[in-house]
């Protein structure tokens, strides 16, 4: 019997989510004419053909490939880059895998199936195992020989014959993210990013989150002086003093006596780590108290928070992350530290119509964060809502693309046409009146960086400001 060799592969679109980097493939495939209206998305395509908020920064890189291929001892090899079946044959010949596992992400679910039938008649012997999201689409099962829901590194380990006691480590992952250039979009920034991960699966149960649907627990991993050693590793192979940080956790720094402790372990050494996650209302309102985490980060040599990305969903609907919150005091106190604030909103709740919808908007607004984007209700696999909205026959049969669309409704809505019809249009007037209200968060970045400790890296950004002013 050959040795298990496993070859970790991504099956993604990674400029984004949103309906313009999804033209080609929509727009080019017939099988999928049947669920909207051609003429309709072409009209509106040509008319708008510009990108989304959602896809001003991107993420090249397989982030779960890299962490299981780190955390099992069977031999592996990750890549990094969306695969196809020409990329896939190539890589078989030199690495003669047993397995291939598929990290399936639902906007390039067609990839996978096409990559399954292609290794079914060219390359039986291989084992196939779908991971990630796409792993709660029902049909998977009638593709890959194993389909793993949740956490992926035991269930390799137990497929394998590896030790199951170990505990998992945090990887030493590089990433490339990309971002246009604000004085030039057709052009990009390269930027070699840390990805820092301490927390898989999230406990905040919301009722349309997949990563809760589809790990259902949380794993911490590491403790402070394993965190420091992983950030010390990536800052060698990044090789520079100033070192941007993607901390993957579904709700970033939640223990804070953990985070005390590597800030104070990490003085004296010579990086500085830019700090990018997400987070909750409730939790900036505990870290925001005189002497708590956000002073302690804000008086370190070694860390900077530079980003925080907060799911807002709704002003009317308050999920248990942020009630009570509020939010004018939480955007100012962010600014005061200097810290970039992303509030994001859910369009399509059943309370929804066009007026309820403008005016969440402009209220959301009023918060003053220095991003703001949007997003419409997906109603993703075994997710609460997913079985509600089951229950309720209310669920589109559509390929498993359709329910990631930007601008796309792939359910029923008490108050507007399924499809793009209605939604697509609303998506865009919403987005209209934010770039109204907030214009270029290039700029309104700039006023945030002023408030931050001076250093090189700082100063670098607000040399931004010059070159958008004259654009």
């Amino acid at each position: 019997m050959p040795e298990n060799r496993i070859l970790f592969v991504i099956c993604n679109n990674q400029m984004g989510y949103s309906l313009w980097t999804k033209r080609e493939s929509i727009l080019s495939n017939p099988e999928f004419d049947k669920y909207y209206d051609r003429k309709f998305l072409e009209d509106w395509i040509e008319k708008c053909g510009k990108i989304s908020l959602e896809d001003i920064l991107y993420t090249m890189g397989n982030i779960s490939g890299h962490f299981l291929s780190q955390n099992i001892e069977t031999p592996s090899k990750v890549i990094d880059v969306p695969i196809s079946i020409e990329l896939l044959e190539k890589e078989i010949q030199s690495f003669n895998p047993t397995h291939i596992g598929f990290s399936v992400m639902l906007d390039s679910y067609q990839t996978f199936i096409d990559c399954c039938h292609f290794l079914r008649k060219k390359h039986p012997q291989i084992k196939i195992i779908a991971g990630n999201v796409g792993a709660l689409v029902l049909e998977t099962e009638n593709y890959a020989d194993y389909v793993c829901k949740g956490e992926g590194t035991y269930f390799l380990r137990q497929l394998f014959g590896e030790k199951m006691d170990i505990s998992l480590k945090i990887p030493r992952i590089i990433a490339k993210r990309f971002r246009p250039l604000p004085y030039n979009p057709k052009k990009f920034a390269e930027i070699p990013t840390a990805i820092l991960t301490t927390d898989l699966g999230c406990a905040m149960g919301c009722d349309f989150c997949i990563t809760y649907a589809l790990y259902r627990r949380n794993y911490k991993i590491g403790n402070a002086a394993e965190i420091k050693k992983a950030l010390l590793d990536m800052g060698e192979m990044i090789n520079k003093r100033d070192i941007p940080v993607m901390i993957t956790d579904p709700t970033g720094l939640t223990d804070e006596k953990l985070w005390e402790d590597v800030i104070e372990l990490m003085k004296g050494e010579n990086y500085c780590f830019h700090l990018n996650t997400l987070t909750t209302s409730a939790l900036i309102d505990r870290y925001s108290k005189k002497g708590g985490l956000l002073d302690k980060f804000k008086r370190s040599e070694e860390f900077e928070i530079v980003l925080l990305e907060i799911g807002l969903e709704s002003v009317a609907e308050k999920y248990a992350k942020n009630r009570n919150a509020n939010w004018k005091e939480i955007i100012k106190t962010l600014n005061e530290y200097g810290i970039v604030s992303a509030l994001s909103m859910i369009i399509g709740f059943d309370y929804h119509t066009r007026q309820t919808v403008l005016q969440e908007v402009k209220d959301a607004l009023a918060f003053d964060s220095t991003i703001f984007y949007i997003s419409n209700l997906k109603i993703l696999y075994e997710t609460k809502l997913w079985y509600l909205y089951k229950e309720q026959g209310r669920l589109l049969d559509v390929p498993p693309e359709f329910r990631m669309l930007w601008g796309y409704f792939a359910f029923t809505h008490p108050h507007f046409k399924s499809g793009f019809n209605d939604c697509l249009p609303l998506m865009l007037e919403c987005e209209d009146l934010i770039n109204e209200n907030i214009g270029s968060f290039y700029l309104r970045s700039m006023k945030i960086i002023k408030n931050r400790k001076k250093s090189e890296y700082n100063d670098n950004l607000l040399k931004l400001d010059e070159f958008i002013k004259k654009d």
